[in-house]
């Protein structure tokens, strides 16, 4: 459950973090964690200032049902070279876990998403291209545009990796 009061230019968002929608089964095959609720507060500024400058955010925002958005992942390949790359939620490499909202379970049992979150924008789709899903923590909304004409601020590199001799060692726990 989520519910949201604005007050003193901030809109507090109280939630239990579980997701409104239909989600994948936990603990699964590439995901041996299992969901449970989270008590978590969010205070997101009203007013809001462009800085013009990005910033690396681990959690950068939080969707209207106060499932959190976490695009990155902790696992990591170390290489012999010394270079260390994350390992991304889509990729053929490892399995994840993932459901069909590109989400998945911490080991504390947070559900969060890695992209869109496909049910929630089912939910939220009342027709319009643009879907507001979120708040980004600084305050600005979070949308998705179902055409794909709006793109996203963000993408990825197509440059090639390039350390030798890359090692990934999987944990026994998924972790993240």
């Amino acid at each position: 459950m989520t519910t949201v009061v604005v007050k003193d230019n901030k809109r507090i968002m109280k939630t239990n973090a579980l997701p409104n929608h239909k989600k994948g089964s936990f603990p699964n095959k590439g995901n041996p964690n299992t969901i449970s609720a989270q008590e978590r507060t969010y205070e997101i500024p009203l007013n809001l200032v462009l800085s013009g400058e990005s910033k690396w955010a681990r959690e950068p925002g939080v969707a209207l049902n106060g499932v959190n958005f976490e695009p990155e992942t902790a696992e990591r390949i170390v290489c012999e070279t010394g270079e260390v790359y994350r390992v991304e939620a889509f990729q053929d490499l490892l399995d994840m876990g993932l459901d069909y909202n590109h989400a998945h379970v911490q080991p504390t049992g947070a559900y969060h998403y890695h992209c869109v979150p496909t049910e929630l924008v089912k939910e939220l789709d009342k027709g319009e291209d643009i879907i507001l899903v979120g708040y980004a923590l600084d305050g600005f909304p979070m949308y998705y545009s179902k055409s794909g004409h709006h793109k996203p601020s963000c993408q990825l590199s197509n440059e090639r990796r390039t350390g030798d001799d890359c090692l990934y060692e999987r944990q026994n726990q998924h972790m993240e």
